[in-house]
């Protein structure tokens, strides 16, 4: 099975779930008015495939990671957080391409 690439940006990220979801999964997504119903499905392939191997990067990527007094804070953060954190990003990102496109096709 091919491994997902690693997002380093949560544009770069956005992008790769846009590529991987079909209409009727972003559909769904954006009409689940709970994020933590997605936690077993999308929350769930998040953290498998970019948090549990790669918590730091992801941190790095979506702007959350920080070190202090050369500690980095990924101890702050749980996976089941992240996820959380991404999917609601990731809904945000969806609401506004669907602005942006209601936008350049007005209803006729």
């Amino acid at each position: 099975m091919k491994k997902p690439k690693l997002p380093k940006s949560s544009r770069e990220a956005f992008s790769i779930l846009d590529k991987m979801l079909t209409k009727e999964d972003i559909h769904a997504i954006l009409h689940e008015p709970n994020t933590i119903d997605l936690q077993f499905s999308l929350g769930l392939w998040i953290r498998n495939n970019w948090i549990h191997p790669h918590k730091e990067e992801i941190m790095k990527a979506f702007g959350l990671y920080k070190e202090e007094d050369g500690f980095p804070n990924t101890f702050l953060y749980l996976p089941d957080q992240l996820s959380d954190i991404i999917i609601k990003r990731y809904i945000r990102h969806l609401k506004r391409k669907r602005n942006i496109m209601n936008t350049l096709t007005p209803n006729l």
